[in-house]
């Protein structure tokens, strides 16, 4: 049976074609000590949904800060010295679909430590930013978003699961413009195995976008004193992009996308057993891009083993 749990001081939902203007919500959430989330478990914390069924949602003037009292330093979305198998976790996570919004500004601060993460089914997602249509007669607009995103998991064990920090997905006929996102992920003193971990992820697919800037720091590092493993068949991509249109969609169209001071961090981890690496991956098909850029971007594979394993930094591909 599938359980879903709602961890929110608000579990911010605008839908019905509703029309809403200068929101302001603070919120913090936490799952604490010798929690098990586990068995098809469904644990959402701090969840903003805008449009999602019939109808159009107007929103303007929106700010969700999802960190205790609105400060960066602490709270924000919480789980601590816990064990998560074969569950389904996402951390402030914004869905838009079918509304028009303008002037939104969304930070989140999602930390995960001491916790025990596994299981095929298992997904855990921090800091996700999805535009889409939800159905044919809908339109979805969003201009002038602010997106600052900070997830961290520490002290933990990763097996056999797929971790998601910072992506963004714009999708389905979805339109967006000035679009700003700055995303700090952070992975540290973790094992990985027969996981796949991606950082700071954007996919655009079917979708109109004019204005996309992106500043990003990705970082998988060391246990003090030890190496970290990433092993098993394990897949790890930091700040690739993928636009594309899909096989029955429209044609996707990005102009003005900008990537700058992008930094991708990989030290002291020993990656073997047929491993796959990736960092600043950029994939174009079937698309329109005018005045893509990339500046100041820093792929750093440092005080690392590679063995046996596949890695790719920098890599562009057009067709």
């Amino acid at each position: 049976m599938k359980k879903t749990i709602m961890v929110s001081l608000i579990a911010s939902s605008m839908l019905f074609g509703l029309d809403v203007t200068g929101l302001n919500v603070q919120e913090d959430s936490s799952v604490d000590t010798s929690s098990t989330l586990k068995n098809g478990a469904n644990v959402s914390q701090a969840e903003t949904n805008i449009g999602e069924y019939e109808g159009t949602t107007k929103v303007n003037n929106l700010e969700i800060i999802q960190t205790e009292s609105g400060d960066p330093a602490s709270g924000g979305n919480v789980i601590t010295n816990s064990t998560i198998t074969e569950a389904w976790v996402t951390q402030g996570l914004t869905d838009i679909s079918d509304s028009i919004v303008d002037n939104i500004t969304l930070e989140s601060d999602s930390k995960i430590s001491g916790t025990t993460i596994s299981g095929f089914y298992t997904d855990v997602a921090q800091g996700s930013f999805i535009v889409n249509e939800s159905n044919a007669t809908g339109t979805v607009d969003a201009t002038n978003v602010d997106i600052t995103s900070t997830n961290s998991i520490t002290d933990s064990t990763i097996t056999d699961s797929t971790i998601k920090q910072s992506v963004t997905s714009l999708q389905s006929n979805a339109k967006v413009s000035g679009l700003d996102v700055m995303q700090t992920n952070t992975i540290n003193k973790a094992d990985i195995t027969g996981s796949e971990v991606t950082q700071a992820y954007t996919k655009v697919t079917d979708a109109t976008v004019i204005g996309l800037a992106s500043t990003q720091t990705n970082r998988i590092n060391k246990v003090d004193g030890v190496d970290a493993n990433i092993t098993g068949s394990s897949q790890i991509h930091q700040g690739d992009i993928l636009i594309k249109k899909s096989d029955n969609g429209s044609l996707t169209t990005v102009t003005n996308l900008s990537q700058t001071n992008m930094n991708n961090d990989i030290d002291q981890i020993i990656i073997k057993n047929s491993a796959i690496l990736t960092q600043s991956v950029t994939d174009i098909a079937d698309s329109t891009v005018t005045n893509l850029t990339m500046t100041d971007m820093d792929n750093d594979f440092k005080n690392s083993t590679l063995d046996n394993s596949e890695f790719n930094q920098a890599k562009i591909t057009i067709r």
